[in-house]
């Protein structure tokens, strides 16, 4: 009878050799990871040099566009129907190239206290769209008068407002505008609903691409603990990918510290290996004497 030669080497068992050759196969693929994130990461911080504005053109469906007196009149004395009517048709005429900058003061005015929540909604937009700049280039003060509407809706109890507002202060890039905000802002790296937190990242990132690390203050450590206790796999790898531009070294910090906690969990089954080897090794040595 023939019998098969045992797989098994001079100082392993078979079933060691097997765990040890799939330890290194995980540890060729996190190598591969590691290297396939900071390709993804080079890419990402050169679309973020290239990324530009894309301009869009709403169908002007209005039969016969209302005055600037007209609109103001509505949202001061109409009701709430008539007013989302109004400010539908004045962001219309907005995307429109027309530019209403009278009126600004009659949206802080009427509108921006009123909780309701179609309103608020069409109100994101309106700030997205309205004309930000005099003409000489500096902020105009209306919109500095809604700061502090803004940093009340980043604190807002829903969840909703807060992510939307988020949205909304990542394309307001402008330094006197977010200054105000910035606190705020960090604040919603711990919310505790992921759609916040991402939307969070999401907008330090952009403020950290055109201000760079002065305007976000003690980033790098806020995301190096929000990493420790995030679940949501798009959230982490956002926060990870801004902390490797803000704080590279903490970045591989944290990566180098993941790899060897998964490297210890991967060789938890091998110590039992190495003991049962030593048992036997020890048991034959008995049998020779």
């Amino acid at each position: 009878m023939i019998r098969r030669p045992p797989r098994s080497t001079h100082c392993i068992s078979s079933a060691a050799s097997d765990v040890y050759k799939r330890q290194d196969m995980y540890r060729r693929n996190i190598c591969f990871t590691i290297i396939i994130i900071l390709k993804v990461m080079a890419t990402t911080s050169q679309n973020l040099e290239q990324e530009q504005a894309c301009p869009f053109i709403i169908a002007n469906d209005i039969e016969s566009a209302p005055r600037p007196t007209e609109i103001q009149t509505t949202f001061s004395e109409g009701k709430i129907e008539d007013k989302v009517i109004a400010l539908q048709q004045l962001i219309k005429l907005i995307v429109q190239d027309n530019s209403f900058p009278r009126l600004m003061m009659s949206v802080l005015k009427y509108l921006v206290p009123s909780h309701d929540h179609e309103i608020k909604k069409l109100l994101l937009l309106y700030w997205e769209v309205v004309e930000k700049l005099k003409p000489d280039g500096t902020v105009r003060d209306e919109l500095l008068l809604a700061c502090n509407t803004l940093r009340g809706d980043l604190l807002h109890p829903n969840e909703y407002i807060r992510g939307k507002t988020l949205k909304l202060v990542s394309r307001l890039m402008y330094r006197s505008i977010l200054e105000p905000l910035i606190q705020a802002i960090l604040e919603n790296l711990g919310h505790r609903f992921s759609y916040v937190r991402r939307n969070a990242v999401a907008c330090l990132m952009n403020v950290y691409s055109a201000f760079g690390s002065e305007m976000v203050g003690d980033l790098p450590e806020k995301l190096e603990v929000m990493l420790q206790n995030e679940n949501d796999i798009s959230t982490k790898r956002n926060a990870f990918l801004l902390l490797f531009h803000c704080g590279q070294d903490k970045a591989l910090d944290y990566l180098n510290n993941i790899i060897r906690l998964s490297l210890i969990h991967i060789s938890e089954p091998t110590r039992p290996l190495y003991i049962s080897y030593a048992v036997f090794c020890l048991k034959k040595k008995k049998k020779k004497k």
